[in-house]
C-alpha cells in the first residue's frame, strides 16, 4: 500500500511538472499557425492595384492570394501595391494571357510577360516580389480553333513550354488556366503536356455541382507529375461571356461555394487542392448581398 502511495505521489509530481513546462513555453513561444492552402482571387483590371478596397475585400472572403493583372507602364503603382499586399500577408501572382498567343510556337508574348514580371521584381523589395505568373490564354476562343484543335493546341503547348522554362530561370512559379472540358474534347494528350509545362493547373470548373467529375482527369495528371491543382469558381452573373446559370454561383452565396469546395477536398483526400474566385467585381457583389 505504501509503495502505491509513493508511486501516485511521483506520478502527480511528473504531471504537474509537465503542465508547468507547457505553461512556461506557451508564454515564450507563439502557437504554430494552422497551414492554409491557396485561396485566390482573379483581378483582371490593372487599375485595381490602386483600389484600396481590393485587399480588404479579400480579407472578408478569407483569401490569401491575388492573381493580379499589371500595367507595363506603371511600375511605381505596381510596387506600391506589392508592398501593401506583403504587409497584409497576401501572396501575389501576375495574371496575363490572350487567345492569339496560342498561335505563336515560340511563345514570344508569354515569354515577354514572364520577363516583364521578373523586371518588376528587380525593382521591388525581396519580401514584396511577385511569386509567379498565371497564364490564361484560352486558345479555344479563337474563331479558327474549331477544325484545327490539334494544330493550335500543339502551337499553344510549345509556347507554354518556352514560357515555363523562362519562368524557372527567373525563379517564378508558373500556373496555366484550362477549361474543364479538354479531356471531353479528346485532348487528353495535350492536357498531359500542359501538366508537365506548369507548376500547377487552374481548372475553370464552371459547371455547378459537377466540379469533382469535371476535375478528376486533371487531378490524376497532377498526382502523376507531382504538380498542384486548383479549382476556380465563377461568381459572375449569367449572360456575361455566355455564362448560364449552371456555370456560376451568382446569387447563391459564398457559403454554397465553400460547401462545394469542402466536398471536393474530401473527395480528393490527401491530394492538395486549392481554390479561387472569379472575379473581383463579382466577389464584391456577392459579399454585399450577404
Amino acid at each position: 500500500m505504501k509503495k502505491i502511495i509513493v508511486a501516485a505521489v511521483l506520478l502527480a509530481f511528473v504531471l504537474l511538472a509537465g503542465i508547468a513546462a507547457a505553461v512556461w513555453f506557451s508564454e515564450d513561444e507563439e502557437a504554430v499557425p494552422e497551414v492554409q492552402g491557396m485561396r485566390a482571387l482573379f483581378s483582371w483590371s490593372s487599375s485595381n492595384v490602386e483600389d484600396r478596397t481590393l485587399l480588404e475585400t479579400m480579407k472578408k472572403a478569407d483569401l490569401n492570394t491575388i492573381f493580379q493583372s499589371f500595367s507595363a507602364d506603371n511600375d511605381k503603382n505596381s510596387i506600391a501595391f506589392l508592398e501593401e499586399a506583403a504587409a497584409e500577408k497576401i501572396t501575389v501572382y501576375a495574371l496575363t494571357g490572350s487567345p492569339e498567343w496560342s498561335l505563336d510556337k515560340k511563345g514570344s508574348s508569354m515569354v515577354e510577360r514572364v520577363n516583364r514580371i521578373s523586371a518588376l521584381n528587380e525593382k521591388a523589395a525581396e519580401s514584396d516580389r511577385v511569386q509567379g505568373v498565371i497564364m490564361d490564354v484560352e486558345p479555344y476562343l479563337l474563331d479558327e480553333f474549331k477544325g484545327n484543335e490539334k494544330e493550335i493546341m500543339e502551337s499553344f503547348i510549345l509556347g507554354l513550354e518556352a514560357a515555363y522554362e523562362k519562368a524557372k530561370e527567373h525563379n517564378l512559379r508558373f500556373g496555366v488556366c484550362i477549361p474543364y472540358y479538354y479531356d471531353h474534347w479528346d485532348l487528353q494528350d495535350e492536357l498531359d503536356k500542359i501538366a508537365k509545362a506548369s507548376d500547377f493547373m487552374l481548372v475553370m470548373n464552371y459547371y455547378r455541382d459537377q466540379e469533382i467529375e469535371h476535375m478528376s482527369f486533371e487531378a490524376g495528371l497532377a498526382r502523376k507529375y507531382e504538380k498542384e491543382i486548383m479549382t476556380i469558381y465563377e461568381l459572375q452573373a449569367p449572360g456575361k461571356y455566355g455564362l448560364t446559370e449552371r456555370n456560376t454561383y451568382y446569387g447563391l452565396g459564398l457559403a454554397k461555394v465553400e460547401q462545394n469546395f469542402s466536398k471536393l477536398q474530401a473527395y480528393f483526400g490527401e491530394q492538395s487542392v486549392s481554390m479561387a474566385y472569379h472575379e473581383y467585381n463579382a466577389l464584391k457583389e456577392a459579399l454585399a448581398d450577404e
